[in-house]
């Protein structure tokens, strides 16, 4: 807060500065354009608008105010002076997201049809007075937090004289600077904005004749305040300007417009000029379209007019529209983004996964063998080396684990007990060893626990549980600290999907879920709007229907115009509360035709099958189950066809 009132205090105190530069700006003759300003609706408030963009013609009042301009913007403006004078004014404005607004503009000032005498009472022909000038200007809000902006005008300014030299007219270039400012204040300050304009900060310089002829500078400070009229839901604001040039001494132009329902205007505005002058106009809206008009009593001094009319057209996205689409497409862009980081993930994997097998087989140790080939299975189903070596890593361990019990049952003598026993121990060994091939180690280590109730002393039993508690606590501690390093570069939706990973194992003899619990707990707290996105994504993905659809909730609530969002939502709900109701018989014959292409490997078809199905119900898991499943499948075959 202390900022919006420390500019507000800087505009108002350079009030006291300009006297400097404009001495050091002071020129020759003020040109017209400055004199005559630009549009009926300005004109109309009396020329003060320095303080408040309304169309193109923004970029000649205020340039630093342009990138408030809502939409793309084209305005034309006419008005005819004293003595056959005509003065036009042709602008457009185009505002972007990022990179500020762009303007162009033309006036011209003119007298055309002037006879040409030489000595004689016979006219040798007609020639016209002129002035032009070109404005391409920029403006962009450097200070978002605090609407501040700045803005320039490059000007080309073209004079022409006929008959006063040989050379019939001269083009100077100059540039004018801008400040505009809108502070965010409640109460009976909102609604208040602030406007600095130097023109001519660069001078341009023409030469009618044989002296260079400088545009003099002028320094103008304006002030606009919007008052919302709560009880009928118009508007009425209040402007007023002040003006200092080298060459006059300060101006005053204050103007004020009532807006019924953002339709029709009406406006009135008065101004200093070699005495005081009054200025009204009105105004209609529809669409985009703007139509202007203002009247002034005829003043010599400054060449105005007594009608002046204006058109303006607003075309194109808004700014907020350009902000949803680009929203739209950053939500598109992480999509594919994690889509194609899982897709590198589980290629990585299973080439990891495939050499630690080989070198584990090739070590003789089978059983770890055997869990990382079938790990690669789960990856990719028809990997044929996987599938052999699984089988003879299985076999080198049945081998290895017949030649070990029957040296036990040879050892005990074959006693009906020891017998027994054997058998008991064979049946919970092996139940350990499927666990265990699996990974599920909690499961594999409460089967040798149950041998060893039998038989504490049952080394196999013993080794084998110890390396499975060593293995699940190393699996877990190493999710953690993959964990910990995802967190600490912020990728939090990879650390909780690492932390559910090692929370899915039993921990209780590791006594490791208070902590997990606690990490869980703390990455989810730092999880914004793209890591909840992520992190759904993951777990639809995943097949976690019901965490999924609480993380794209949780953004949602965040986010909650976001489409995509709302999209994966529905999608992971509708997964998470479906139902097994049966199928009517249409639809169940419908249904197999769907599941025999499939089979067939006609996935695009099945799937126009299945799609149709699930229009008639929404929330039947099987039919669900079948789309995932059938989806995956046809990935897999464009996956294998590449």
């Amino acid at each position: 807060m202390k900022v919006k009132y420390l500019i507000i205090l800087g505009l108002i105190g350079v009030l006291f500065w300009p006297s400097s530069w404009l001495e050091a700006q002071s020129g020759g003759t003020q040109p017209v354009f400055h004199a005559l300003g630009a549009g009926a609706r300005q004109l109309g408030l009396g020329g003060a608008c320095v303080a408040m963009p309304f169309d193109a013609t923004t970029a000649y009042w205020n340039p630093a105010a342009t990138d408030y301009l809502e939409q793309n913007n084209f305005s034309f403006f006419y008005t005819n002076l004293l003595g056959g004078a005509s003065y036009n004014f042709i602008g457009y404005v185009h505002p972007t997201l990022t990179i500020g607004t762009f303007g162009a503009v033309m006036l011209r000032w003119g007298i055309d049809g002037i006879k040409e005498r030489l000595d004689s009472p016979y006219e040798i022909g007609e020639v016209s007075l002129v002035n032009y000038e070109f404005l391409f200007s920029y403006g962009k809000v450097i200070l978002p937090d605090h609407n501040l902006s700045m803005g320039m005008n490059i000007k080309i300014d073209y004079q022409a004289w006929p008959g006063l030299s040989e050379k019939a007219g001269d083009t100077g270039v100059g540039a004018d600077l801008a400040v505009f400012y809108r502070p965010e204040l409640d109460g009976s300050l909102k609604g208040l904005a602030f406007g600095l304009v130097m023109q001519n900060f660069f001078a341009p310089k023409l030469k009618p004749l044989d002296e260079s002829d400088a545009f003099p500078g002028i320094f103008k400070l304006g002030l606009a305040k919007t008052f919302e009229l709560a009880t009928t839901g118009n508007q009425f604001s209040l402007l007023m300007d002040l003006d200092k040039g080298a060459l006059n001494i300060f101006k005053f132009h204050l103007g004020g417009e009532y807006t019924y329902n953002n339709t029709v205007m009406i406006r009135a505005g008065m101004y200093n000029n070699e005495g005081t002058h009054f200025v009204f106009g009105a105004g209609a809206r529809y669409n985009r379209f703007q139509l202007d008009y203002s009247y002034a009593a005829l003043n010599v001094a400054d060449m105005g007019s007594s009608h002046r009319l204006s058109f303006s057209l607003n075309f194109g996205k808004t700014r907020s529209e350009m902000l949803e689409i680009a929203k739209q497409l950053e939500m598109e862009r992480i999509r594919e983004e994690v889509e194609n980081q899982q897709r590198l993930a589980r290629e990585q994997e299973l080439k990891e996964r495939l050499e630690e097998g080989r070198r584990l087989f090739n070590e003789g140790d089978f059983i770890k063998a055997q869990i990382e080939f079938s790990a690669v299975l789960q990856i990719d189903e028809e990997n044929e080396e996987a599938k052999e070596k699984l089988n003879q890593a299985k076999m080198k361990q049945e081998e290895e684990q017949d030649r070990l019990l029957r040296e036990r049952i040879q050892r005990e003598n074959l006693e009906k007990e020891q017998a027994e026993l054997d058998q008991y121990i064979r049946e919970h060994w092996e139940k350990g060893i499927v666990y265990y091939e699996k990974g599920q180690f909690e499961d594999a280590i409460d089967e040798w626990n149950l041998i060893l109730k039998r038989d504490p002393n049952y080394q196999l039993a013993i080794e084998f549980r110890d390396r499975a508690l060593t293995d699940m606590r190393n699996d877990v501690k190493a999710l953690i600290r993959q964990a910990e390093n995802h967190a600490a570069n912020h990728s939090y939706v990879d650390a909780i999907r690492l932390l559910d990973k090692a929370k899915s194992k039993n921990l209780s003899e590791l006594k490791l879920d208070d902590d997990i619990d606690a990490k869980i707990a703390q990455y989810k707290e730092a999880l914004d709007l793209e890591h909840l996105y992520r992190t759904g994504l993951n777990y639809y993905d995943n097949k976690d229907y019901n965490e999924a659809a609480e993380m794209f909730r949780k953004a949602l609530a965040l986010d909650p115009k976001n489409n995509v969002i709302q999209d994966f939502y529905e999608k992971a709900n509708a997964r998470a509360t479906a139902t097994n109701d049966p199928l009517p018989p249409d639809l169940k014959q419908k249904y197999y035709k769907g599941v025999n292409l499939s089979t067939n490997g006609q996935y695009e078809e099945a799937l126009k099958i299945f799609e149709e199905i699930l229009a008639s119900q929404p929330n039947n898991k099987r039919v669900l189950t079948t789309i995932d499943k059938t989806k995956e499948k046809l990935e897999n075959s464009k996956r294998y066809k590449n």
